[in-house]
């Protein structure tokens, strides 16, 4: 992961988001990548073209998302109504306990940025909205990346990721 140390006082939210993209094309356009991400999405449309439930859907959606990042651990939380609560969905790779954690610290600062920019946010960005207990508590849980969940541009939820992939990512 990034030392936060070596980065401006002030991360451009869009910088993380064009880095972020950016390596993620490189890692797609190679043959293998590329072969691997069309199957993943053909058994993923197979797979979704059956009954399922929500939560057989998103687990299959998660693991696809940490399949084509090569992540070792993700979770997705969902916005309750009224007012916006964050409900934790699924996780895979991390403890509940540790993913119930990791929302407790930074839901908050999740939810304004993510009112503000829908791109995925590397976890060193938040550390002024978090402070550094916070950034120390995510790093430790291996938290690496968060994205939002939208549809039609309204906030949903959001997406954690870590792991070796993410990691090479963000480098």
């Amino acid at each position: 992961m990034n030392d936060p140390a070596s980065k401006t006082d002030s991360p451009d939210p869009g910088n993380d988001a064009a880095r972020f993209g950016a390596a993620a094309a490189e890692a797609a356009s190679s043959g293998t990548s590329r072969e691997h991400a069309f199957q993943s999405l053909l058994q993923l449309g197979t797979e979704l073209a059956g009954s399922l439930s929500f939560y057989e859907t998103v687990d299959l959606l998660l693991f696809n998302l940490m399949g084509q990042f090569r992540t070792t651990r993700a979770a997705v939380w969902l916005l309750g109504e009224d007012p916006p609560t964050p409900v934790l969905v699924r996780c895979r790779g991390f403890r509940e306990k540790a993913a119930e954690t990791a929302e407790a610290t930074c839901a908050e600062a999740l939810q304004q940025r993510f009112a503000e920019h829908q791109e995925p946010i590397l976890t060193w960005a938040l550390s002024e909205q978090i402070g550094p207990s916070g950034l120390q508590l995510l790093e430790r849980l291996g938290v690496a990346l968060f994205a939002p969940v939208t549809a039609r541009k309204e906030l949903l939820g959001w997406l954690a990721l870590s792991g070796a992939g993410i990691a090479a990512l963000a480098a």
